[in-house]
């Protein structure tokens, strides 16, 4: 029989299908109709012929087709039926194809998670989003989740740590570690890429924030505040938390109708508490003071101070719409922006302007204010549990916190009468400049 080559092949004509044989089961059948010319592999199977389709020519040279009969003939001379392998790779290949396009993108599983184990967060899970939005989607939220590898983690978090956000690096990762051990809990994944990373290798070792500021410091702080071109209402920010230990998180989500000017008291709402628990702060005749003057910085109103004003001015510290309340962060940054020289104010800003907040004792911002107060709540003679109590720390010590009940009213509205009494006094003379305040050319 004479074998098959190019030339041939390209000579040849029929009128008619026919198969002409190369060999070794290898046939290039012809169709005159179409014009194609397919390799086919024939072999006999119990006592049956079979064909098999293993490409077209040219797409399929003659070397290669002969390179595939002959796989195809090792194939049936040990006992295989290669049409049935076929089809059984086929099926196979279909059913991995379905069980990969069932398994969840990181992108999916962040969304499970979210809805399953971060609802019962205050805020639905929205500060976790906002991180993974940022920095975890984008890199990897359209692979399987199930292929996510140590080195996809480490790059995401050294991503993080080189724009200088170490802190916000080890958030990330101990979020990534959650998210990975839930899976891995519900048989998402096989393995949790984080384990074998160690939290503390991430961003360098932990920084405990430690800053107060000094009684110099706070005078200084009577001065360079309104040169500081932040708005008064910022302004009066600053000193609220210093007179009431709150946080600034709880203070820009206040609303008018949780304080009580006429009684002095200021209810701060489960849902506006970092730890989940309602606080009342009894107010110092300082800090209501200095409520009234935030109050006049809004629109008039006829109603009374205890009670819920109209929406547009709903909150203490409303959005531009006042359909929401300003953020914590952004009065945050604000105060940052006027102690670095690298911040986009500074490079906009003229004058001491962008520089008017640094203190001597170094970068300083609102949760600052909340140690410095408590710090000062000790030094004027506070019991420090009483302290703890303004703080609205939960008692660390389970009996204690299930047999002692004593909810020290009149103690913490004391220490804080005090605080506000002491904060008045120091705030009354002006700060000498050369003694406290950091000038920057």
């Amino acid at each position: 029989m004479t074998r098959l080559t190019d030339l041939v092949i390209r000579n040849l004509k029929t009128q008619t299908e026919r198969m002409v044989a190369d060999g070794e089961g290898l046939y290039l059948r012809l169709r005159p109709n179409s014009g194609q010319r397919h390799w086919i592999y024939r072999f006999t199977q119990g006592g049956k012929t079979q064909k098999m389709q293993i490409g077209i020519y040219p797409h399929i040279g003659l070397s290669e087709a002969r390179e595939r009969a002959r796989a195809l003939a090792r194939e049936h001379k040990s006992g295989l039926n290669p049409v049935a392998e076929r089809a059984r790779k086929r099926e196979e290949a279909r059913l991995k194809d379905l069980e990969t396009s069932s398994k969840p993108s990181v992108s999916q599983l962040f969304s499970q998670w979210v809805a399953i184990d971060l609802k019962a967060h205050k805020d639905g899970g929205l500060a976790v989003r906002r991180a993974f939005e940022k920095d975890v989607l984008p890199a990897i939220g359209q692979l399987r989740a199930e292929s996510i590898q140590k080195a996809q983690v480490t790059a995401i978090v050294d991503g993080i740590v080189a724009r200088g956000s170490q802190r916000m690096a080890k958030v990330t990762f101990s979020l990534l570690r959650q998210m990975f051990r839930f899976a891995q809990d519900r048989g998402v994944v096989e393995s949790d890429p984080t384990q074998s990373i160690r939290k503390a290798k991430i961003g360098g070792k932990d920084v405990e924030r430690n800053r107060v500021l000094s009684e110099p410091e706070i005078r200084c702080l009577v001065e360079a505040l309104p040169k500081s071109g932040l708005r008064e209402p910022v302004q009066l920010a600053v000193w609220i938390a210093l007179a009431t230990c709150c946080r600034i998180g709880e203070l820009s989500k206040a609303r008018w109708s949780d304080l009580d000017l006429v009684s002095g008291v200021w209810r701060i709402p489960e849902e506006n508490s970092k730890n989940g628990r309602s606080h009342v702060i009894y107010l110092s005749a300082y800090a209501q003071d200095l409520f009234r003057r935030l109050r006049s910085q809004q629109p008039p109103f006829t109603a009374s101070l205890a009670s819920e004003p109209n929406a547009s001015i709903a909150w203490l510290y409303p959005s531009r719409g006042g359909s929401r309340p300003f953020t914590g962060k952004t009065i945050s940054k604000q105060i940052s922006d006027r102690q670095c020289l690298t911040s986009s104010l500074a490079k906009r800003a003229s004058g001491n302007a962008k520089t008017s907040l640094i203190m001597p004792g170094g970068k300083w911002g609102p949760h600052d204010l909340r140690r410095t107060a408590a710090t000062l709540m000790v030094s004027l003679g506070v019991l420090p549990e009483v302290v703890e109590r303004c703080l609205n720390h939960a008692e660390g010590k389970r009996l204690r916190r299930i047999y002692q009940q004593h909810e020290y009213r009149k103690e913490m509205a004391d220490a804080w009468g005090t605080l506000g009494a002491h904060l008045a006094t120091i705030t009354q003379s002006s700060p000498h400049e050369s003694r406290c305040c950091i000038r920057v050319a």
